[in-house]
């Protein structure tokens, strides 16, 4: 694989630097380009694997560790599609070899911890504010992509004018087949961009239905869950935290009516919650149990990651 070339040309790119920091679009475009890590900075992972841990990567930015998860709590979403997972202790403890050091004690939760490949890491670069290195990282990414687009750019500039010269070369020898030959070329040359163009409309197009179509699919779905699988999820939660957090918040009832927590207020017409009555596999006794319907795990991930960003402005 060809070495990235990095060009320090930071006085072009210094006035674009936070774009990455506002943009979801642009971090997209150039979460592959991972290589920039370890050009900025040595990376360190943990052994015989390719992930890090939180305090790793906040040890990388060198930045407090309570960063690193306030940037988790907010961009969970692209971080997972990253290829961040939540790991439990068992997990993390049959993926990682330690000869000297226990698990604990290089920062690893008995509960479990996120868990970070170098795709993360990068994206968590292009969101920190306050990091002399996440800074750096955004610079390179940034004269990369301009570098890219300018080779591009330069490469169509000389192909027109090219075709402008021959055009000009066959007018001033008076050449009128030569002249309507590349009038063919430069028509064909302006239509064959027009239709990547169009192409690349459709491709957008086809991918957002098929995409609306997946979610609505999806939220509409019967499936339920636990509040322990929706807990894990946000934060790596337990389900008493999550319960908790819902009844500060009014969404859940603070006492329960048969031992079922119930949502109460506006609520209780969102289509978060499932109350079902089921029959115990092995005693065959019923119970009644609330779940969390599909759309209901979405939303209150949302809505979590909503209170929590209120509570740090406040």
């Amino acid at each position: 694989m060809k070495e990235l070339e990095l060009v320090m040309n930071k006085g072009a790119v210094a006035g674009r630097i936070d774009e990455l920091i506002e943009s979801k679009a642009q971090r997209d475009e150039l979460a592959g380009r991972i290589g920039v890590l370890e050009k900025v900075k040595g990376l360190l992972l943990l052994p015989n694997t390719e992930f890090a841990l939180s305090r790793q990567v906040a040890e990388f930015y060198e930045v407090p560790y309570e960063a690193i998860n306030t940037i988790v709590k907010r961009y969970r979403e692209e971080l997972v599609s990253d290829g961040m997972q939540y790991m439990t202790f068992p997990q993390i403890r049959e993926l990682v070899t330690v000869q000297n050091e226990p698990l604990h004690k290089m920062g690893v939760s008995y509960r479990g911890c996120n868990m970070f490949n170098r795709r993360s890491i990068l994206r968590i670069g292009m969101l920190l504010k306050h990091s002399e290195v996440a800074k750096e990282v955004r610079t390179q990414l940034l004269n990369i992509e301009e570098k890219a687009g300018g080779d591009v750019k330069v490469a169509e500039i000389n192909n027109e004018l090219e075709l402008q010269m021959e055009l000009a070369g066959a007018l001033m020898s008076g050449d009128v087949q030569g002249v309507a030959l590349v009038n063919a070329k430069i028509i064909e040359y302006k239509n064959r961009h027009i239709a990547e163009v169009e192409a690349k409309l459709n491709e957008v197009k086809e991918e957002r239905d098929s995409l609306g179509e997946k979610v609505t699919e999806f939220i509409e779905s019967d499936e339920v869950y636990s509040f322990g699988d929706v807990a894990v999820g946000i934060d790596g939660m337990s389900a008493q935290a999550l319960r908790k957090f819902l009844q500060e918040y009014g969404v859940l009832g603070h006492k329960s009516r048969g031992d079922v927590y119930r949502p109460i207020g506006k609520y209780r017409d969102m289509g978060w919650f499932s109350i079902q009555t089921r029959v115990a596999k092995w005693s065959g006794v019923p119970f009644t149990n609330t779940y969390i319907t599909t759309k209901g795990r979405m939303e209150i991930a949302e809505f979590y990651k909503k209170m929590q960003a209120k509570e740090m402005i406040a």
